[in-house]
């Protein structure tokens, strides 16, 4: 259960260098989306091999219409026809093919520069992160950071073999996703992926969740992992550095185990209330704020999240909500299809609608029937 599958990705840096690339590289990429932080890169390119006739298969039009701000390779009514040709009216080529151009219509922005529309494409943080074979360096030293530091949080010798050091993890989680990011480790050892995320949402303000799996072997999670996570969040005291300040946050402890499949009144509240708890680790909200026999209520992270066991009590359940800071995302227990959407449609900007995972519904439908 010690094992813990890491992707071999390492910062480009020379031995020794300044361990401070976390504070500063989101900086060069000023933009962000859904998906990342990124910045533009022209797709038209320039310099050497750049030249319409060096590449004639990358010389191509592509369409835009700023009013839809919508980008295609078709042409329509509407849209402007852009070909690689730079200010001095040069004819260059694209960057990309138009078959690449054409599934990743979504990474490409249209500009208007110098009076003439331009195509960039979103240079993402993470892509852009540069990896070497070789790990080099004294912060990837396990005994120090990965042994030691245990020893340091824990208060005890010998209560994990083998620690990976906290930086090398921090590395990895950084490289392969970004600050709004959910790792998932499903070796989760003596929980140092935890404490790489923490750590760096420290260091770049990000907001990056976790989720670690274990079998709990000889008790690695009750007795390592565990403490380990909850000491790092609240704070501990250390016999090298005195008191470490928290990293904050919060922390959910779950057990897996079969359900029955019987349709008892016993498996129907144990079903329920299992996958209540499911829901709230989707949607990162686990603090109770309303509980009745129909609905509960739980927040997080200046979110709600609303769930409803019974779909005719949804006006009695509206009006509970009504007064609540926050929008509340909610989902309704039934077994019909029905989205309820309809019934929520008063509270549009009130209320998010969401359909509960089917891979729960089939269960709960199964055992309800």
């Amino acid at each position: 259960s010690g094992l813990m599958l890491l992707p071999l990705l390492q910062l480009s840096i020379k031995p020794g260098a300044p361990q401070t690339y976390e504070e500063d590289y989101y900086d060069k990429y000023p933009l962000e989306d859904e998906v990342s932080r990124y910045k533009l890169k022209g797709l038209r390119r320039g310099g050497a091999n750049s030249r319409r006739t060096d590449r004639p298969n990358l010389w191509y039009p592509i369409y835009y219409n700023p009013e839809a701000e919508v980008i295609s390779l078709a042409p329509s009514l509407g849209f402007k026809r852009i070909l690689p040709i730079d200010q001095k009216g040069t004819e260059r080529c694209w960057r990309w093919g138009s078959r690449r151009v054409e599934e990743n219509l979504q990474e490409l922005v249209c500009r208007r520069v110098s009076n003439k529309w331009d195509l960039f494409v979103k240079s993402r943080a993470i892509s852009a992160l540069k990896a070497t074979t070789a790990w080099v360096g004294p912060k990837y030293n396990s005994t120090v950071h990965g042994t030691k530091l245990l020893q340091d949080i824990l208060g005890k010798t010998h209560a994990f073999e083998y620690p990976k050091s906290l930086y090398a993890v921090m590395d990895s989680v950084f490289m392969a996703s970004g600050k709004n990011g959910v790792i998932v480790d499903f070796f989760a050892g003596s929980g140092t992926t935890g404490h790489a995320s923490l750590e760096l949402n420290k260091r770049d303000g990000g907001s990056r969740q976790f989720i670690l799996c274990t079998n709990n072997e000889n008790g690695i999670c009750e007795d390592v992992c565990y403490p380990r996570l909850r000491n790092v969040l609240t704070g501990y005291k250390s016999k090298t550095r005195n008191a470490v300040p928290g990293l904050g946050g919060s922390l959910k402890y779950y057990r897996t185990a079969f359900v029955q499949a019987e349709p008892t009144d016993r498996t129907k509240e144990l079903l329920t209330r299992q996958s209540m708890a499911m829901l709230c680790l989707r949607e990162g909200t686990f603090d109770l704020v309303t509980k009745t026999d129909v609905y509960s209520i739980f927040s997080g992270r200046s979110k709600l999240t609303g769930i409803l066991l019974d779909q005719t009590k949804i006006p009695a359940f509206k009006t509970a909500i009504v007064g609540l800071e926050h929008q509340v995302s909610v989902y309704v227990y039934s077994l019909a299809d029905d989205d309820f959407a309809e019934e929520f449609a008063d509270m549009k900007g009130k209320v998010k609608v969401c359909s509960i995972p089917e891979a729960i519904l089939r269960v709960y439908r199964r055992i309800f029937a």
